[in-house]
């Protein structure tokens, strides 16, 4: 299944500074839709996870008490949590 954004163009009467940055987040949209699909498999944790982020882990990762298992998981404000 191949994910993309369209790309149109915002209306002629938009003004110009904000038809720039609405293209501008398009762009970082369909960006982040593509590297989200695109998870590396990890098996140990990253020395500095990003809030937010989902990580894929082949394996449990030895002497972690959260990532016990393969699967997918998502850095939060208060740690890692299993999401699937």
């Amino acid at each position: 299944m191949s994910r993309s954004i369209s790309l149109e163009e915002p209306p002629v009467d938009t003004d110009e500074e904000l038809g720039a940055y609405l293209m501008r987040m398009r762009r970082d949209i369909a960006s982040s839709i593509l590297q989200s699909s695109q998870l590396s498999i990890l098996y140990a944790e990253p020395e500095k996870p990003q809030q937010g982020k989902l990580y894929y882990f082949g394996d449990a990762v030895k002497n972690h008490a959260v990532i016990t298992k393969e699967g997918l998981y998502v850095y939060k404000s208060t740690g890692w949590e299993f999401v699937a």
